[in-house]
């Protein structure tokens, strides 16, 4: 298990909806796809409103240049827009177990 996992935090902007939010999120899958690294992704919504993006990269190398390159695209920015700047945490975490195994 040398993958890292990057989960991320956040809420959505004032005024923009989950129908809203929901094809700029799809946009960026697409985008992730075509990065070598990338293993898999899963956006996930609490009933309070509070989002979980859960990305798995190949390395920390990796995911570090793919935020990087996605908050510089237009699709990236767009998605971006829809979120709450001040609700964001990110965290990179290694997995040490997992069901898989």
């Amino acid at each position: 298990m040398n993958h890292v996992t990057e989960v991320v935090l956040f809420r959505l902007a004032d005024g923009v909806s989950e129908a809203d939010f929901l094809p700029r999120a799809q946009a960026t899958f697409e985008l992730l796809a075509d990065y070598d690294g990338y293993i898999d992704r899963e956006l996930s919504v609490s009933e309070d409103g509070l989002w979980v993006d859960v990305v798995t990269w190949q390395d920390m190398a990796t995911a570090l240049h793919a935020a990087e390159q996605i908050m510089s695209s237009e699709i990236g920015q767009a998605f971006g827009a829809c979120i709450d700047p001040n609700s964001i945490q990110m965290q990179h975490v290694t997995p040490k177990l997992n069901g898989k195994s």
